[in-house]
């Protein structure tokens, strides 16, 4: 097992800052895939679409398996890893906060509302005719995206993006017109502060006051965006923070547990058996 790699957003073309676009094909290089096939933690946003093949990717450490017309979006800080192959082909896309923000608050929830959506299931299946749809939408993407002397290009590129991100939210059929943009603020501040204390706070009411909103108040801004509830959020978040120490071999299971806030090894084996099924030890066995 290999240590997980961070990766930060590089492009080539900053004709769009923070916003890259390439085909699958295009990506699949030697020199490129050795790094992409590792494990690494991200800190911007992916989208991949798929137009032709079969392959499978991993997000947390599980496995989604691709076929043509599918879209799988990887939120950033998450541990995902690149399975492609040469037999497939379709879209990539990374884009970082820089990008996202680059217009109103309301535009940035329309394109970051499917990836809380699909935050526990983050492959989204199209029908045939929304598959059509979707390809023509990254074509006139593509062909704008490659107009790289064009001073309204960034103007261009947030507008397609944000339409092609509405209309997988259409699809991915968990559209709810009744969207608050304070409530995905609040989700998003909830999100960081899990990510940055995920190793000593592990109950809903210590984030709670941090947010300064009672728990039952920061459950509700969990359902609503993610459809769990603020504990099982955490839980998740704790188990994929496991996953990864354990991935590295850099720590022993004892040394991760001190690590994670854990009274005794005992607990943590415990813990993470009753959530994923597997013991620690188990799960060393089948990431070597």
């Amino acid at each position: 097992m290999g240590q997980i790699q961070k990766t930060v957003f590089k492009s080539k073309d900053q004709t769009v800052p923070g916003f890259e676009l390439t085909t699958i094909k295009d990506f699949y290089q030697p020199q490129r895939m050795r790094s992409a096939g590792r494990h690494s933690r991200v800190n911007f946003y992916v989208l991949m679409y798929v137009t032709h093949g079969e392959g499978s990717h991993e997000v947390d450490f599980q496995s989604f398996s691709l076929r043509p017309g599918d879209v799988i979006l990887v939120n950033r800080h998450r541990v995902h890893r690149f399975l492609l192959n040469d037999t497939m082909d379709g879209y990539i896309i990374h884009f970082t906060d820089t990008f996202l923000h680059n217009k109103d608050i309301v535009h940035a929830v329309d394109i970051l509302e499917p990836y809380l959506q699909q935050y526990d299931f983050p492959v989204i299946h199209l029908s045939d005719e929304a598959n059509v749809m979707t390809h023509q939408l990254m074509a006139v993407m593509e062909t704008f995206y490659k107009m790289n002397e064009d001073p309204l290009l960034p103007a261009i590129i947030h507008s397609n993006f944000r339409t092609l991100m509405l209309f997988l939210h259409q699809q991915s059929q968990l559209f709810k017109p009744d969207r608050d943009p304070s409530n995905y603020q609040r989700f998003v501040r909830f999100m960081e502060l899990v990510e940055k204390h995920c190793k000593e706070i592990h109950s809903v009411k210590e984030y709670a006051e941090l947010l300064h909103v009672t728990p039952k108040t920061l459950n509700q801004y969990t359902r609503k965006a993610v459809d769990m509830s603020a504990k099982q959020f955490i839980i998740n978040r704790c188990i994929v923070e496991i996953k990864r120490c354990l991935s590295t071999g850099e720590m022993s299971i004892g040394e991760i547990s001190d690590e994670l806030g854990f009274s005794e090894q005992t607990n943590m084996t415990k813990f993470f058996k009753k959530h994923t099924g597997m013991a620690p030890s188990t799960f060393i066995e089948e990431r070597c």
